[in-house]
């Protein structure tokens, strides 16, 4: 399983509008957020970004992909 760093290497290389993440166990918006955008605080971006498939901030699970926003 690719660590949120090394996932972060490979959609850094894209350098698009925005990117997916595979989320893994354990993750969370915030941590996703913390990691990929700078802010634990930026996870209502990445809901913003994925609400077709989200409701709520809870509600993501191993697997899912989710589309991260913004050059990162």
């Amino acid at each position: 399983q690719n660590s949120i760093e090394q996932q972060l290497i490979e959609v850094s290389a894209l350098k698009k509008d925005a990117s997916l993440y595979t989320v893994r166990p354990g993750d969370s918006l915030w941590t996703i957020s913390a990691a990929l955008l700078q802010s634990g605080d930026a996870f209502q971006r990445i809901l913003e970004a994925n609400k077709d498939k989200l409701k709520s901030p809870d509600q993501i699970f191993p697997g899912m992909q989710l589309l991260i926003p913004g050059d990162i």
